[in-house]
């Protein structure tokens, strides 16, 4: 496409959207063709050598700063290597713009306008992402810590559709364990967070989130890890409701009284519920929409 090479600046742009049009469709279609490998294996005999191909080009051109392409990019990978264990491809790109990417889209998340489709995106390719590497895993939590304190109630609504999603994925086999080990680590973190903050609101938010995984020996595993670390001086309410959650798979406090405490906290800053309702697939509009709103943000 030679985008630099020309100098005329609407040119320039016009091959930018042609660009991000094309790679768009690329994905498009590489996302396809596995969907019909799957189905239809003895119908596409090198789709194999096909997906590998797509996949190289689409990494070869990863260094680009259009946000289209970086999005498209982003889902393309995250659902290639969904079950994969080591995601080459998808720890790759987001080492180069993943927390930028990221750090966008979480921005988007609290815009009336574009939160809906912000929340899709997030719930479709999060949980692929959290299986890379622990440095990307760092900078989720970076990203998930800002959001936490700055817009705290609509970011803990988000956390409480986004495990929902991820539990779902876990009855039906399909969120990986590393996966599921990152997300059990990073409310862990936020957990300790909130306890420094001594605020109430916030931990039985997160409480209530991990909650959901009822039975589940990889979260008592990390909750009693959590409790065996004396250095970060949990609050006895937390490590009573932890405690809890290990032994009796329930919260000590009333499930009526949590409920109404949880409303109130959500309505402190008008979030809708509604707003939040993730769908079960991304669709090129609308990631490019998701990319016009956050164009008309910056």
């Amino acid at each position: 496409m030679q985008l630099d090479a020309d100098e005329d600046d609407s040119i320039t742009e016009q091959n930018n959207q042609l660009f991000s049009i094309a790679v768009s469709c690329i994905c498009e279609l590489g996302l396809s063709i596995k969907v019909q490998q799957s189905q239809f294996d003895t119908l596409f005999k090198d789709s194999s050598a096909l997906l590998e191909f797509i996949s190289t080009y689409l990494l070869s051109i990863s260094n680009t700063q259009n946000l289209k392409v970086r999005l498209s990019l982003l889902n393309f990978f995250s659902v290639m290597e969904a079950g994969k264990d080591n995601k080459h491809c998808l720890t790759k790109i987001m080492s180069r713009f993943g927390y930028t990417t990221l750090d966008c889209i979480y921005k988007l998340l609290f815009i009336k306008s574009s939160k809906s489709i912000a929340m899709q995106f997030l719930c479709e390719n999060l949980p692929s992402i959290l299986g890379c590497n622990f440095e990307i895993l760092r900078s989720i939590f970076d990203i998930w810590k800002q959001y936490l304190l700055k817009y705290t109630s609509s970011f803990c609504l988000f956390l409480k559709n986004f495990s929902i999603k991820m539990y779902e994925l876990d009855q039906e086999h399909k969120l990986p364990a590393k996966s599921k080990d990152a997300y059990f680590t990073l409310m862990n973190a936020l957990l300790a967070l909130t306890s420094s903050l001594n605020n109430k609101d916030m931990y039985y938010s997160l409480l209530d989130c991990i909650n959901l995984f009822t039975k589940d020996t990889v979260r008592n595993q990390h909750l009693k890890e959590l409790l065996t670390k004396d250095s970060l001086n949990l609050r006895k309410d937390i490590s009573s409701e932890i405690k809890s959650l290990i032994t009796n798979d329930k919260l000590l406090v009333n499930d009526y009284l949590l409920k109404r405490r949880l409303e109130r906290f959500y309505r402190k800053e008008k979030v809708s519920k509604n707003s939040y309702q993730e769908s079960s697939e991304i669709s090129l509009y609308q990631i490019n929409s998701l990319y016009e709103v956050g164009s008309k943000v910056s």
